[in-house]
């Protein structure tokens, strides 16, 4: 039985698997080459290897910095509580062995008052603490520090810290310029900061800074990330929307800043010999690829198209056998019709 119904022609692609294989291969040229961009800026991996220390780092218990409902009050007319360190031996913090000597003396040491505002006693050693941090230069700093040190180290063995250098990693929450004291080195602003600290983000460390960086935003309402070595005065009472509660206060000279790769940041044209290079590569992968497309997809022959149909060589195929008992309708000769044609001029004589 025959079957004239039109047949569905299979959908192939004018290219086989090794073209398709060429051209993921391209693709994922394409993907690196524009990933290699954010790859090669020196912040991206400072902040990738900052997730792997915080990471490892972790996050500590949460930690109840209310202070109690009772206080006294001393003769300078600030708030005093019971201080907390005699709680240290039920909190099982051991000691911390200590690289340096604290940079105060045991009597400037005593006039500084845990879980309490700003005193007036305390005045001198905040300012001689500044002017430490104004004579030193940062990187000095840094390599003095007592290392990384986490919330709970300096909120539970705060008269253990006082004086030393630590430092402290986070996001920089807030930032305010206030006006600062008559000082030595004629310094007009310092800055009040607060930290949410990595291993605590729920309870801030105030940090007092004598500049920020260049570029630095300042606000209520920032989120950078920082590296801040400082010295560490005290357990600072502040109101709360809750209360009043304590966070660990220190006083820093500047924040090493991480700002966060800005995918709209401006950056330098290519020049020069790595602007040629690149345009080598891609035009020579551009018309590598066209190339290889061409000689794949191409037709296997040629066929062309001729101007002129010479019919002088074209000889009739044989005439189909007729079926039997069918009549044969056989095409007239040239002679047959000229016979004709005289046959009938005869009859016409005749007539």
């Amino acid at each position: 039985m025959l079957d004239f119904r039109a047949k569905t022609k299979s959908k192939k692609l004018p290219y086989g698997p090794e073209v398709s294989r060429w051209l993921w291969i391209l693709f994922l040229l394409g993907v690196v080459v524009i990933v290699a961009g954010p790859l090669m800026q020196p912040a991206t991996w400072e902040f990738i290897a900052r997730g792997f220390r915080l990471g490892r780092h972790g996050q500590e218990p949460p930690i109840d910095t209310r202070l109690p409902p009772k206080g006294n009050q001393d003769d300078s007319g600030t708030i005093v509580v019971v201080p907390m360190d005699k709680h240290l031996g039920e909190l099982g913090v051991l000691a911390a062995a200590f690289r340096q000597e604290p940079v105060l003396s045991r009597q400037q040491l005593e006039q500084i008052q845990d879980d309490a505002l700003f005193r007036r006693a305390e005045q001198e050693v905040w300012r001689q603490l500044l002017e430490l941090l104004h004579q030193r230069e940062a990187s000095e700093l840094e390599k003095q520090s007592e290392g990384l040190v986490s919330y709970g180290q300096l909120f539970r063995q705060s008269g253990a810290y006082r004086g030393r250098l630590v430092t402290v990693r986070g996001q920089l929450r807030r930032a305010e310029r206030i006006p600062m004291p008559a000082n030595a080195w004629g310094q007009r602003y310092y800055y009040q900061t607060w930290l949410q600290p990595a291993d605590h983000p729920s309870n801030p460390i105030q940090i007092y800074c004598l500049e920020l960086p260049e570029g630095f935003p300042l606000g209520l309402q920032i989120q950078e990330e920082v590296e801040i070595t400082g010295f560490y005065f005290k357990r600072v009472a502040y109101q709360a929307r809750d209360g009043l509660r304590t966070a660990p206060t220190l006083v820093a000279k500047t924040v090493r800043w991480f700002p966060r790769p800005s995918l709209a940041r401006e950056e330098q044209p290519l020049k020069g010999p790595a602007l040629v290079l690149i345009l080598v590569a891609v035009a020579g992968l551009g018309i590598g690829t066209a190339v290889m497309l061409y000689y794949r997809v191409r037709p296997k022959g040629e066929f062309k198209v001729p101007k002129v149909v010479d019919f002088s060589q074209w000889t009739p195929s044989e005439e189909p056998t007729a079926a039997p008992g069918a009549q044969s309708l056989s095409t007239p000769s040239v002679a047959d019709i000229h016979q004709n044609d005289q046959a009938a001029e005869q009859h016409e004589g005749l007539a």
